[in-house]
């Protein structure tokens, strides 16, 4: 405490050393200065010796590869697990989230379907859950109908070696902290 006291009042002193120095230059100068910029006009074409720009923007998303069994990925617009947080805000265990828009991920299922998650703890235990969704079906905290949770409460998320998506159209592993 004493160490942020005494560093915002270093910050305070020279801030209010450089506004004093400041205001007594502007005082004391009776000229005024102005530039001017020039305006230059440009047409839509480029010079012939530009080029495309190179660097910047992020690169293009490649899909992880699939493990060690050949699973492919779910992908990370459709299904993902992390910590499932209590009402309270604590963390309450490990939530599996599938987004249910039929949009993203179409490929991997269509609605309605049965879904069965298994989670693959690191002391080589698998914990599954399975439920039957249909569209327009939500369920469980912060769900609406474009959710469907399957919530692990005895599972804590750092305990997590893997998690298996299985429906009607094959397996899938699951993209960690969703």
């Amino acid at each position: 405490m004493l160490v942020t006291a005494v560093i915002v009042g270093a910050f305070a002193v020279e801030v209010a050393s450089c506004g004093s120095s400041s205001r007594n230059t502007a005082a004391n100068s009776s000229q005024s200065a102005t530039t001017t910029l020039p305006i230059v006009a440009t047409s839509g074409t480029p010079p012939a010796n530009a080029s495309a720009p190179t660097g910047g923007g992020l690169p293009p998303y490649t899909p992880p590869p699939p493990d060690a069994e050949g699973n492919p990925p779910c992908g990370i617009s459709a299904v993902g697990w992390g910590t499932f947080f209590a009402e309270t805000g604590t963390p309450d265990g490990t939530r599996v989230v599938l987004t249910k828009n039929p949009m993203l991920d179409s490929e991997k299922w269509d609605l309605p379907d049965y879904f069965t998650v298994v989670v693959q703890t690191t002391d080589g235990k698998h914990h599954t859950q399975d439920a039957g969704i249909s569209p327009g079906q939500g369920m469980g905290p912060w769900d609406s109908a474009a959710e469907f949770d399957f919530i692990f409460r005895d599972i804590d998320p750092a305990d997590v070696k893997k998690v298996l998506l299985t429906n009607k159209k094959g397996t899938c592993w699951v993209q960690g902290n969703s």
